[in-house]
């Protein structure tokens, strides 16, 4: 049965907790369904929660509810004295947890990435290696992505609108609800790729493998 990721997962107490800092044999819940979810260390895939797809709980619902939750953790802590207040990046900048590069050239040889919300709009990604990266929700627009390795990676809910993804490798990747929109994916290996209430209008296809 087909799963859903879950990029955060809620303890027994109500934290967030990312998967990479989730203990093994404890209990952690979807943070939209509040069912529980399942703890997974993979030989071959970064190590992730999820959980069956049932009915009750889908996708959207899980990115959105995780990004409320993220930003209002974030004005706790800076309320409460545990961290500075909340910024916008809006160009260059690494920070734990999210990764902001806009109009970055970032080039060959990019290492995998946990980032959530990542700001990529007109980075340089051509010929990155992405395998197996989570990039939930992140901002792609008009990236230059040309010959990219994505297997097996998670883009659900990013935006792609205008992308160049020719012959980028999306073997096995994962996009549900991505906007890849007006995208050139001409020579892209698309073969089992999750494109599952992907937006494709008017994107070039063009001798793709599907």
């Amino acid at each position: 049965m087909p799963e859903l990721f879950v990029p955060f997962a809620v303890d027994n107490e109500g934290r967030l907790c990312s998967p990479e800092t989730a203990e093994k044999g404890r209990s952690y819940f979807c943070p939209a369904c509040h069912e529980t979810v399942i703890l997974k260390h993979g030989k071959i895939r970064r190590v992730h929660f999820a959980h069956k797809i049932d009915g009750s709980c889908n996708q959207e619902t899980i990115i959105h509810k995780t990004a409320k939750q993220l930003v209002q953790k974030a004005v706790h802590e800076w309320k409460t004295g545990k961290s500075d207040s909340p910024t916008l990046q809006r160009e260059f900048d690494i920070l734990p947890g999210l990764l902001a590069c806009s109009r970055a050239a970032v080039g060959r040889g990019l290492p995998r990435t946990g980032s959530l919300f990542a700001r990529l709009s007109q980075a340089n990604l051509q010929g990155a290696n992405l395998t197996g990266g989570n990039l939930y929700v992140a901002n792609l627009v008009r990236g230059e992505l040309q010959g990219a390795d994505f297997t097996q990676a998670f883009l659900g809910g990013s935006n792609l609108f205008e992308s160049n993804l020719q012959g980028a490798n999306l073997s096995q990747a994962r996009l549900p609800f991505a906007n890849v929109s007006f995208a050139q994916l001409q020579g892209a290996n698309l073969t089992g790729t999750d494109l599952r209430a992907a937006n494709l209008f008017h994107a070039n296809l063009t001798g793709a493998q599907q």
